[in-house]
């Protein structure tokens, strides 16, 4: 099919209104600017960067062309430039990708979704992902990626920010994460352009493979269930 290419596309256009309340809120919070700073200064950007420099395989139009175009195709609908980088990882019996990086944004796709994904389906995946970058909101995102690892030491003095994750902050970050799903989402579709392609990317993403996305597997799963 024919994809429109969405030049000059805002992520207003398509931001879910409890995406930007969770993030307004985040941003209210006391010390979220001063914690963000923190983790900058500290190369949070480029640890996680450096990570998949060094264990992950680079993809280009040579190596792996197929998801390479699926990519590339992906950026120039939603509008998004410099192309990031493109990594491939170890599967692990199901979908993952992930993006880092506030200057030097990349991507990381593992070996099941390459396998699992046709080619319209890598397109939703991948918008997935980059709406991060269309919405500028990968400093907030990496935030919440690194907060696990960071939790111990931001209840101490290390950084200087005390006892700041303890109480609202890394509530207020997990609430941001979820609520920036739905925004992702729309990316996702604005990319492939196809409410079924959307769909038979997310059962995949619930773990279903091909084999089993009958007609009345799809159907039910459509349905939303009562309260």
């Amino acid at each position: 099919m024919t994809r429109k290419i969405l030049t000059g596309l805002s992520s207003q256009a398509y931001e879910h209104p409890f995406d930007r309340k969770a993030l307004a809120s985040l941003q209210n919070m006391p010390g979220a600017s001063l914690l963000l700073k923190k983790i900058n200064e500290y190369g949070i950007d480029r640890l996680l960067r450096l990570q998949s420099l060094g264990s992950e395989i680079r993809i280009s139009p040579r190596n792996f062309p197929e998801l390479h175009q699926a990519f590339v195709e992906t950026c120039e609908i939603l509008d998004v430039a410099p192309l990031p980088e493109l990594y491939l990882f170890r599967g692990r019996g199901n979908i993952e990708t992930y993006i880092v990086g506030i200057e030097k944004p990349l991507v990381g796709i593992n070996l099941d979704a390459m396998e699992w994904l046709d080619a319209n389906e890598l397109l939703y995946i991948f918008g997935h992902e980059v709406a991060h970058i269309k919405s500028q909101q990968m400093g907030y995102h990496q935030i919440a990626i690194v907060m696990p690892t960071l939790k111990n030491l931001l209840s101490s003095t290390t950084l200087g920010v005390g006892g700041l994750v303890a109480g609202g902050m890394e509530r207020g970050l997990y609430n941001w994460r979820m609520m920036a799903r739905f925004t992702a989402d729309r990316a996702g579709l604005l990319a492939c352009q196809d409410i079924d392609v959307a769909t038979t990317t997310l059962m995949k993403l619930a773990g279903l493979p091909d084999e089993y996305l009958t007609t009345a597997v799809i159907e039910d799963f459509l349905i939303h269930p009562s309260p």
